[in-house]
C-alpha cells in the first residue's frame, strides 16, 4: 500500500572555482563544492512519519581538480548523511543506511586528439557500508568494498 500523503522540498548550492590568475602551470588548479538539503517527510504508519526512503538530508561533494594542457587531475570527497533504507513492521524494525563519508580519485591525460589514457582509484578511504535497526547503535549489516583501482585507454573515432 502506497503511503497516503508525502512531500520533499529542499535547496542545492552549488561552486566551482577555476584559478585561472595563477601564474604558469598553476592556472590549472580549481575546486568545486556542491551541498543539497532535503527535508522530506511521509506517513509511514499511521500516526508516524518519516522522511522519504533513500533521501539523505546533507549529500556534500567537494572536489580538489587540475586540468591543463590535456591532463585532468581530481581528487574528490563525498559524504551522504543517515536515512531511511527499508520499513520494518515498527519504528524498531525500521532499516537505515548509516553516514558515510569516501574519497576518490580520478585521472586522464590526451595523448593525442583521439587518444586518451586514464587511471582511477575509487573508495580510496575504504568507506564500509553500514545498515542499522531502529537506533544507529544496532548494526545489523555491514558491507566491505575494499578500494577500486581502474587503469586504461580510451580512443574515440
Amino acid at each position: 500500500d502506497n503511503a497516503p500523503s508525502a512531500r520533499a522540498w529542499g535547496f542545492e548550492a552549488n561552486y566551482e572555482q577555476r584559478f585561472r590568475q595563477l601564474p604558469g602551470l598553476l592556472d590549472g588548479l580549481g575546486l568545486g563544492f556542491n551541498w543539497t538539503w532535503v527535508d522530506s517527510n511521509f506517513a509511514i504508519r499511521p500516526g508516524e512519519s518519516q522522511p522519504l526512503p533513500s533521501t539523505s538530508k546533507n549529500t556534500v561533494n567537494a572536489t580538489a581538480f587540475y586540468e591543463r594542457d590535456g591532463l585532468a587531475l581530481r581528487l574528490g570527497y563525498y559524504y551522504i548523511s543517515r536515512n531511511l533504507f527499508g520499513i520494518g513492521g515498527s519504528a524498531a524494525t525500521d532499516v537505515y543506511s548509516e553516514p558515510r563519508t569516501s574519497v576518490d580519485f580520478g585521472s586522464s591525460y590526451a595523448v593525442t586528439k583521439n587518444l586518451s589514457v586514464y587511471f582511477n582509484a575509487k573508495n580510496l578511504s575504504n568507506t564500509k557500508l553500514k545498515f542499522t535497526e531502529g537506533t544507529s547503535n544496532r548494526p545489523i549489516q555491514r558491507e566491505f568494498y575494499g578500494r577500486t583501482y581502474q587503469l586504461g585507454i580510451s580512443f574515440d573515432y
